[in-house]
């Protein structure tokens, strides 16, 4: 009858602790991994000679949003821009409505030149502080643009002229800190590659 018993508690004695290294590896797994999502607008210098070449300024205003992934302290991002071009080599077009409200209707039209810059990037974040309400990151990724062109903007018919403007690899560092239940954050993005300079952005993020 002691061994029977002694074996009961063994088993019940193994299984509380299974049950307890089940809940703290579930603890830990739920804070060494996290998804976040950010809205961000940025600065973009691009390429002198590239830029005159293509009717546009030197630099370009963009916004966004990104998805990232951090999983004990690395991070993989995944990351929008629309661009806003500078265009100095606009056009106008006549144009004539088909929707509901303005079918056969005719009016100018003035172009406007915009591209979407797509990116991928992975790298490390350190936190700082005691409640770790501060972080940094480095990350190094990639870029593609695609859609750069001037063109009259819901014209499924008019005029447009590529915009030819390419992306690279690039590396970034950014900074951010906790301020009540939004992460407010800067960061600076260096093209090692492409036609787009740098990029210096302010983001808001928070985690889902």
């Amino acid at each position: 009858m002691k061994l029977i018993a002694k074996t009961k508690g063994a088993v019940l004695v193994a299984t509380t602790l299974l049950a307890c290294q089940q809940v703290v590896a579930q603890e830990q797994q739920d804070i060494t991994h996290a998804w976040e999502f950010a809205g961000h607008v940025a600065f973009a210098a691009l390429d002198k000679k590239v830029a005159l070449s293509q009717g546009i300024d030197d630099y370009a205003f963009t916004v966004g949003f990104s998805v990232d992934y951090l999983q004990n302290g690395w991070v993989t991002s995944g990351k929008i821009d629309i661009l806003v071009y500078d265009d100095n080599a606009g056009f106008t077009q006549e144009v004539e409505g088909q929707g509901v409200f303005n079918n056969g209707d005719r009016s100018t039209a003035s172009s406007n030149a915009t591209a979407a810059l797509l990116s991928l990037a992975s790298g490390y974040q350190w936190y700082l502080g005691e409640e770790q309400e501060a972080a940094v990151r480095l990350q190094a990724g990639f870029s593609v643009v695609t859609a750069s062109e001037r063109a009259i903007e819901l014209c499924t018919d008019c005029y447009s002229e590529k915009i030819d403007i390419n992306g690279g690899v690039f590396v970034s560092a950014s900074a951010q800190r906790h301020v009540g239940s939004v992460v407010l954050g800067v960061y600076f993005q260096q093209f090692l590659s492409g036609d787009i300079n740098n990029q210096l952005g302010l983001t808001i993020s928070s985690g889902f």
